[in-house]
Parts: C-alpha cells; structure tokens; sequence
C-alpha cells in the first residue's frame, strides 16, 4: 500500500520509505522563508509517532475535514483539525480497564520515559478509512503485575474500533530449548506499521539491552480485515537478541511485495548448517515472512561485541534506476558505524566470512576523507529525491553531524557538490543523539519546489525541538528555522520526524502538536 495523493498515512511517507512526498503544491524554496506556526495542540505525552494525514474526513456531526492524528506514549489517539485550531475532533485512549500504560521503570531502560504506550507510528488503509495503531500496558493485581500489547484497528471517522479490534499480542515459534514466548513487557514496538496486500505487519525490538534472553526480533502479521495473526518471524530463535528497532523507520517494501528491514546486535549463525540466526544483517522476507534473502558484513562479530549495530538504521528501498544500471534494483542502509551500503536487492550479498568480502555494490562512508573509526553512526534513515539534477539520497548521523546530499547516478552514491566543489551539506549540525531523519517535499519535479525538512533536539540547557527546511539542491541554503515544541526526556533521543503535506508541517514532540503554514 502507497500513500495515496493528498494524504500521508504511513511512515515516511510511503513503503519504500523514501520520505518523499511528490505531491505538495503549495511549499516552496521561495516562500518556505516565510513559515510560521499558526497554532498548537495539546496531546496528553511524549510522540514518538510521526503524524498521519487524511483530507477531506467526514466526522459524524462535526462536518467534514482535513484531519491530523496524533499517537501519544499515554496510549491515546487524537484526531485534530488539520487547518484550524479547533477542539479536538475525537480522542480515543487505548487502555483496556484496569490497565495503565507501562513506566519506563517496568522496562529498566529512559529511551522513552517517564511512560511508554504507542510508540510506532500507526497505519491508515483510505480505503476503508482504518487505522491500525499497536499499544502497549500493563495490568496491576495485588501483588502481581503484568504486561500487555494490543493490535487495534480504529475507523478514523470516530476512534472506535472495527470487528475484532483490539486483538492481543501473543505468539510463539519453535526454538532449540523449546518453545520462543513473544514477552510483551520487554518487547517494544519501535517501528512503523506496515500495511501491504491486505496485511499487517508490526515488528519489534527491545527497551535498551535489557533482559537479553528475553527479547526478540519479532515481525508479526495480521489479516488486515479480521486481525487474525497469519505470519510470525523470529530474527534469532537460538540465541535471542537481534532486535529490530530502525529507530522508528517501518519495514520497507519493493514493487513486488517483498519486505526489507535491518537487525541490531545479535549472534549470526546463518552460515552455518542449521542457523537460523540473523544479528547485525539486512533481511528479505517474501510476504509470508520466508527469508528470502540477506546481507551480513564481514566485522558482524566487531559490531556486535562494541555495541555498533546495523539495525539502528532503517531501509530506503530506491526506485527502479534506469535501464542498461549495473544494478537496477537497490537499497540503501546506514547503522551506528557510519557506513552506507548500497545493495542490490535481488542479490543482497550473505555473508562471506570474517575476512570478506562483502559483496555489496558499494559502501560509502558516512563523511568521507575521515577514517571509518571516526565516523557518526545513523539513528533512523534517509530521504530520497528525484529532481530535475538527478536522484539525491540525503543522510545526517549522530553527535554533530551535517545534513548532506549524496548523488545517485549510474546506480552508485558520491557526496554531491554544489559551486566549486562545496559539499552539497548543511552549514549547521545536527546536535543530539542520533542525528536526524530527513523528509523531503515537492511538486513533482517542478525546479524551485523541493524542500528538505528535518527536526533537531536544542542542547540540553533549552531541552526544544526545532524544525529546520532547506533547499533540496543545495542544502548550503536554509530556508527556515523555528521552534516546534518541548522535549524534556534528555535521557533519549528524539528520534522523531515532520509530516508535510497540503501546505502545512506538522511536528509532534512533549504533550504538543506544533502546525506551520504560510
């Protein structure tokens, strides 16, 4: 499933996570400098969740209206006014009775703190006007606690729930010492719901390190219409770990329905007879959750054992490039490490020992001309653009770094330029952990129209979110700066991403909805 034009209604934008959304009309590198925020909205937490967008929403004796939905850690749901500062449309609390959302003590870990609920950013099928959101709690009985996950699916004319809806989050797979228990308390669900041919997958990684031998890299799919589970995946079933997380990046999919998604650290064991484990490594499912394909590097043992996971970064599955390309069907993901890979998607490369090579169509470091031990890592992913100069992929990594272009032509990635030989890059850096992920709009192709749009977390003096937009031919040129909002959790990154759409941004940061139009 695509997003459909005028509407944005799953992670970065689409699902091949390009965060590229063609169809904005009204924003442009002209008049993105005369931004401002029109108005805010209070929500009740922190949002991780990136906004979702659906115009034209008839609400039953509310008329019909551009709607905003925002997923908060509180477990609750808004359906705001996309245009206008009106009370809220409708409001939905997922917490079944007696039922609380989790405290980040129950998970021994402040990525996400001081509660966490709805962490991924949920999911919306127009065609049948259903968003589908996944919730996390817990349930206190005398001296007993215990915890609980929930797949819904809301009709987002009113935040009720569809048949079947809410379905709990229970599974379990085969392991070498028995059976694996999906454990709802130490599993979290950090990516963004994927949606495609009538199912729904959630993946899920973990909170922090915690408990080891108890999480998992789960993806697990659901019928779309009945929310009966129809597939399970497990990353590592003999030896735990290997969480899929992409700091919030959902699973990718290429115009054949196969599903792309990268691990964090984790033993590796694929190469040998038997294994079935998959740390550090980029994956290729078909829709049944089959491993199809793989991509493993050669220092999988070094990142595991320093804690430089791939699986920080998501996957950008790239457009078809053009006939007579070496490799016409790529993808590209960067980790903590710092190095983008370029992969061919119908031959992901495996894993070729601890000596190499590592069959990939190439690696590019993160900034060139600095060695690979000095290089910002990536929490989240890229953008992708296709402009009248040809096709960017933009990146910025953790601890300071600039948000930079890199060219795409005849299937290989270089830093682009602009002027003499300037890096095509941002003057400022990006503080905070993590870096940031890039989204890009534009009408079309039309020259003058692309913007590239990303937030930053302020320093730790003035704990805020600001959301930057910069011309996505030369990112030497700012167009815009403002302050989007709180962001009080200094313990975690804030990992978080602007939707862009019909002329507005939308940010979600601590208990607020910053919205910017012209």
């Amino acid at each position: 499933m695509a997003s459909t034009e005028g509407n944005y209604v799953t992670q970065h934008y689409e699902n091949a996570r390009t965060g590229w959304n063609p169809h904005e009309t009204i924003l442009t590198v002209a008049n993105v400098p005369k931004l401002k925020q029109l108005f805010t909205q209070r929500v009740d937490a922190q949002t991780y969740a990136q906004p979702l967008y659906m115009h034209g929403v008839a609400i039953p004796g509310q008329g019909t209206h551009n709607v905003v939905f925002v997923a908060t850690e509180n477990d609750s749901v808004y359906a705001f006014d996309a245009d206008a500062s009106l009370p809220v449309l409708w409001r939905r609390t997922l917490t079944p009775a007696g039922e609380t959302p989790v405290s980040s003590s129950d998970v021994l870990c402040n990525n996400v703190a001081p509660v966490i609920g709805i962490t991924s950013t949920p999911v919306i099928d127009p065609s049948t006007s259903t968003m589908y959101v996944v919730a996390k709690t817990k349930r206190v009985q005398g001296a007993q606690t215990t915890f609980h996950q929930y797949l819904y699916a809301l009709d987002i004319t009113t935040g009720h729930d569809r048949a079947g809806s809410p379905q709990e989050i229970q599974a379990s797979v085969p392991g070498t010492g028995g059976p694996i228990p999906f454990v709802p308390q130490w599993q979290m669900n950090r990516p963004g719901l994927l949606l495609e041919h009538g199912r729904v997958y959630a993946a899920f990684g973990s909170h922090c390190d915690s408990h080891p031998g108890q999480y998992h890299g789960w993806i697990l799919a659901y019928d779309a219409a009945t929310l009966r589970q129809v597939g399970t995946f497990i990353a590592a079933p003999d030896n735990a770990r290997s969480a899929i997380w992409q700091a919030g990046i959902g699973l990718a999919v290429d115009p054949t329905g196969n599903i792309y998604f990268t691990t964090g650290n984790g033993a590796f064991t694929a190469n040998q007879p038997g294994g079935k484990d998959y740390g550090d490594s980029v994956l290729k499912l078909g829709s049944d959750l089959k491993v199809l394909d793989f991509f493993t590097p050669a220092d999988q043992d070094i990142l595991n054992r320093a804690d430089i996971d791939l699986g920080s970064g998501g996957v950008l599955v790239l457009p078809d490039q053009p006939a007579g390309t070496s490799h016409p069907h790529l993808l590209v993901t960067c980790g903590k490490d710092g190095r983008i890979f370029l992969l061919d998607r119908e031959n992901l490369g495996k894993y070729n020992g601890p000596n190499g090579p590592d069959r990939v169509v190439q690696t590019l470091p993160l900034q060139p001309g600095k060695p690979i031990t000095d290089q910002p890592g990536v929490w989240g992913g890229p953008a992708y653009y296709h402009g009248p100069d040809g096709q960017f992929v933009y990146y910025c990594g953790n601890g300071g770094d600039h948000l930079k272009a890199f060219k795409l032509l005849n299937g290989l990635l270089s830093l682009a330029t602009v002027g003499a030989d300037q890096p095509n890059q941002s003057a400022e850096i990006f503080t905070g952990e993590g870096g940031t992920t890039p989204t890009v709009s534009s009408n079309q192709q039309t020259a003058g129209t692309a913007v590239v749009w990303a937030l930053v977390r302020a320093d730790r003096m003035h704990p805020r979110v600001l959301l930057r937009a910069y011309d996505a031919t030369n990112l030497t040129v700012k167009l815009f700066e403002g302050n989007a909002g709180p962001w009080t959790n200094l313990g975690g990154g804030s990992f978080i991403e602007p939707t862009v759409i019909q002329g507005k941004v939308y940010v979600a940061s601590d208990k607020q909805l910053s919205v910017f139009g012209l």
